[in-house]
């Protein structure tokens, strides 16, 4: 998948790229919306009616465009690839990771990267296993840390410096992935929105009729 291409009509092959691609797609926008709800929280605390209108107006030209864009069904895109990428063969019953899973993602690597100086290699493997293992980190969380060490490291980190490395990723994920369940909230929003535009856009008929018919 590549920049620009409509991510609305077809699916997307479910891989971490494919929803990390589309994911910041949607924060975007996401950032993007509630950056025009808090102009209009500013003005209404300013007791400014009128801009408080003309946010309300800026707001709705920006829902009209996400929705026409397919924004609703991209983020609900996003939450599917994010079930597909987190599945049962991931997370055991209890709701912990499965061994088996973290370690293919830590096998890939350990073999790309070159290893440190350890004490005992087995027992660090081991050990990062474990530590890894009981931090319970998202799929998608877990494989960019992975990428990002294979990426930027010409050795293995330490433990410590890999459980750092994995908390910042699944702060990123979850600033990702903590808004998608908003897409039918800012639909209604928008619906909302309209039906106030269209009620003042009355409003201002009738009063234009009355003050004509004074005039007359």
């Amino acid at each position: 998948m590549t920049p620009g291409q409509d991510t609305s009509a077809a699916p997307q092959p479910v891989t971490v790229e494919a929803l990390e691609w589309l994911a910041e797609k949607a924060l975007a926008e996401f950032r993007r919306i509630t950056a025009l709800e808090a102009r209009i929280d500013k003005a209404g605390l300013r007791g400014d009616a009128k801009a408080v209108v003309e946010a309300e107006d800026r707001l709705l030209d920006s829902l009209h465009a996400w929705v026409s864009d397919g924004g609703p069904e991209r983020w609900a895109h996003c939450d599917t690839m994010w079930v597909a990428l987190n599945p049962d063969t991931y997370w055991t019953a209890d709701n912990s990771v499965s061994r088996a899973e973290v370690s293919k993602l830590l096998a890939a690597l350990i073999g790309s990267v070159r290893p440190s100086k350890y004490a005992d290699p087995k027992m660090f493997v081991s050990c990062l296993l474990d530590d890894v293992v009981a931090a319970a980190p998202t799929y998608p969380g877990l494989y960019t840390t992975c990428r990002r060490i294979r990426r930027t490291r010409d050795f293995m980190p330490s433990i410590a410096q890999f459980l750092a490395t994995l908390k910042e990723e699944e702060a990123r994920w979850l600033e990702l992935y903590d808004h998608w369940e908003f897409a039918a909230h800012y639909v209604k929003m928008r619906d909302r929105l309209l039906q106030a535009q269209a009620q003042r856009a009355t409003d201002a008929g009738e009063a234009a009729v009355a003050y004509a018919e004074v005039e007359f």
